[in-house]
C-alpha cells in the first residue's frame, strides 16, 4: 500500500489517447507554405527540410560539408534515432540551395544563426519561421505528424518539422497512402 491506498488502484488500466489520423497538405499548400516563408534563408530552409525529409533539428544542424554537388545527395549526421543517412536531392532542390549558397556563401553552416556564422540556426526558429509561413499561406490544417505526400507518386513519407511541430498549437501534416 502507498499512502494507504488500497492494493486495487494499481491494478487499475491506463487508457492509452485515442490518436486522430492527420490531415494531408496537397502539394499546392507545401508550395504555398515555401512561398510564404520570409526570406531566402527560411524559403530554403523549408524546402530542404520538406524535400531530404528532415526534422528541423536535422536542417538546423546541417553543415556545407554535408552537401555533395556531384551526387546530388545530402549527409545527414546523427538524424532520427542517432543515424547517419544520406538523401537524394532532386535538381528542383538544388537550385534553392545553389540560390542561398550564392546569395550568402555561408561558411560552416549551411543555416547560420542571428548570433554569427559559428552558430547554427535554432530549430525553435526555423519552426517559428514555418509557422509564420503556414499562417501567411492560410492553411489551417491539424495533426501531430508532419508528412506529406505528392500526388500521383508512391513517395516515401516525408517529415516536415515533426520534431518541433508537436508542441504547437497548429501544425500541417499528411500520411502517405
Amino acid at each position: 500500500m502507498t499512502l494507504g491506498a488500497s492494493a486495487e488502484i494499481d491494478r487499475v488500466p491506463i487508457l492509452k489517447e485515442r490518436r486522430a489520423l492527420p490531415a494531408v497538405l496537397t502539394p499546392a499548400e507545401v508550395a504555398r507554405i515555401i512561398a510564404a516563408a520570409p526570406g531566402l534563408k527560411y524559403r530554403t530552409a523549408i524546402s530542404v527540410t520538406y524535400g531530404a525529409g528532415l526534422r528541423a533539428s536535422g536542417t538546423a544542424s546541417l553543415k556545407v560539408s554535408q552537401l555533395d554537388s556531384s551526387a546530388m545527395t545530402l549527409s545527414i549526421e546523427q538524424g532520427k534515432g542517432r543515424k547517419d543517412r544520406k538523401a537524394k536531392l532532386s535538381p528542383q532542390l538544388w537550385r534553392p540551395l545553389r540560390a542561398w549558397w550564392m546569395a550568402e556563401r555561408p561558411k560552416l553552416w549551411l543555416f547560420p544563426g542571428r548570433s554569427g556564422i559559428l552558430n547554427p540556426i535554432s530549430p525553435r526558429q526555423l519552426s517559428r519561421q514555418f509557422m509564420h509561413a503556414v499562417a501567411a499561406a492560410d492553411i489551417d490544417k491539424r495533426g501531430d505528424a508532419s508528412r506529406c505526400i505528392r500526388s500521383g507518386t508512391r513517395s516515401p513519407r516525408i517529415c516536415l518539422m515533426q520534431a518541433s511541430m508537436s508542441a504547437s498549437s497548429k501544425s500541417c501534416s499528411a500520411t502517405p497512402s
